[in-house]
């Protein structure tokens, strides 16, 4: 498996919670794994979390699928300043 991307996304029903989802392919399979960055409670700054694996994702079958469900659904980050 390589790493095919990392993309910036949001989740709204955490108060737009900052995450990141990582892409690793090898042609026929993919795996996503998802590190969310809570908030922490002093200097309302991210905190890094683990890398977790996201079942739910791996179930559209390529990167690009994926990554067309989270824009259909507003969860990108299109640009670093959003």
């Amino acid at each position: 498996m390589r790493l095919d991307k990392i993309l910036n996304a949001v989740i709204p029903g955490m108060y737009d919670t900052p995450c990141k989802i990582a892409i690793f392919t090898n042609g026929r399979k993919i795996k996503v794994f998802e590190k969310t960055c809570f908030r922490s409670l002093d200097f309302n700054t991210p905190v890094p979390q683990n890398w977790v694996r996201n079942y739910n994702l791996e179930k559209f079958k390529s990167p690009r699928a994926v990554e067309a469900l989270l824009r259909k659904d507003g969860l990108l980050k299109e640009h670093e300043h959003e």
